[in-house]
């Protein structure tokens, strides 16, 4: 199994290389435990465990590694009625409505709804 390294990423947010330095010990260990490598995490969870300068870097950061295909982007819709979750690997995939089993109808999605969550791409 290849080590994950964010380190490069010093170089484009000088001023998050300690982020960075959690971030990828955080993935690290995800990669390493069997029991983590399916767990997605929301940009607050990351952000607690990282502490960049800020959410609009930290969200620049992941969507760097989410372009050089070492996470995945994951877009979970939640009814909150039901406690049903759909997930999509693309924003764009999210149709306006979705089959609610437990009910048996449709319902509209809510934008509300919608979570970004990141996940490695092993």
């Amino acid at each position: 199994m290849a080590t994950l390294d964010f380190g490069f990423l010093s170089h484009e947010f000088p001023n998050d290389a300690d982020a960075i330095a959690r971030l990828n010990s955080f993935f690290c260990h995800t990669q390493t435990d069997p029991s983590h490598k399916t767990l997605a995490f929301g940009i607050p969870r990351i952000y607690e465990i990282t502490h960049p300068c800020s959410q609009p870097v930290l969200v620049r950061i992941l969507t760097r590694l989410v372009d050089l295909g070492m996470l995945k982007e994951l877009f979970r819709v939640a009814s909150e009625e039901a406690g049903l979750v759909w997930e999509f690997s693309r924003f764009e995939e999210i149709p306006p409505t979705l089959f609610d089993t437990l009910r048996g109808e449709e319902v509209a999605v809510d934008p509300k709804q919608i979570r970004l969550f990141y996940q490695l791409n092993c």
